[in-house]
């Protein structure tokens, strides 16, 4: 109720659809985990954020890229791909090194790396078989 007339003050407004209030801090999480419950996730700015344990034990908040967004990306460099068959290799692959490198440096987080080596791989799964569309020689 505070936040709406707050932000009102300096001309921004809060979109309630988008907006919710979750639970959180490490006391949150400790009460979910007795009562074997989960905390809610939520996606911000490209990955989803959930609460997970440290490896000291400690709770706190983690990331990964959200896979809507992940599947998407994927499918977007296949679909570029497959749109330009007959345009120069080397041409091509640079584009694509570009995009996946971009993609890679704005991903790579703190519990993030499983995520960002599937991407890879499958990226590269993607551009082999690009390149050895036509059969023969691998």
């Amino acid at each position: 109720k505070v936040l709406p007339k707050r932000l009102n003050k300096y001309g921004l407004e809060l979109h309630e659809d988008k907006s919710q209030l979750i639970p959180a801090g490490h006391i949150a999480a400790m009460r979910a985990n007795q009562s074997e419950k989960r905390l809610p996730t939520f996606n911000f700015l490209g990955f989803t954020c959930y609460w997970g344990k440290t490896r000291k034990g400690f709770w706190r908040l983690k990331y990964t890229s959200r896979k809507d967004r992940f599947a998407a990306k994927l499918k977007g460099l296949r679909d570029f791909l497959w749109k330009n068959l007959s345009t120069d290799k080397r041409q091509i692959l640079n584009t694509v090194i570009r995009v996946i490198r971009g993609w890679i440096n704005y991903h790579s987080i703190s519990d993030n790396q499983r995520r960002v080596g599937q991407f890879i791989y499958q990226s590269m799964r993607i551009i082999y078989r690009w390149f050895n569309r036509k059969g023969g020689r691998r």
